[in-house]
């Protein structure tokens, strides 16, 4: 268990390809959110929470625990 293994240096293509993926990865992430987000405050209220008060509907379909 003392000998040393030769430590292989990272290639600096890899580390781009991460750090890109990376990027990419968030980026779609934010994306959906936003996309989520418009859909909750202008199509789910109407689909979901059908009832005479509008603003009623909007804060029922923001409400996060019933995602939960």
């Amino acid at each position: 268990m003392n000998r040393k293994t030769p430590v292989k240096p990272h290639d600096e293509r890899q580390l781009k390809i991460a750090a890109a993926s990376g990027w990419i990865g968030s980026a779609l992430e934010y994306y959906d959110f936003f996309i989520y987000a418009a859909a909750a405050s202008l199509a789910f209220p109407r689909l979901f929470f059908p009832s005479d008060n509008p603003m009623v509907a909007i804060i029922a379909s923001s409400d996060r625990r019933q995602a939960t």
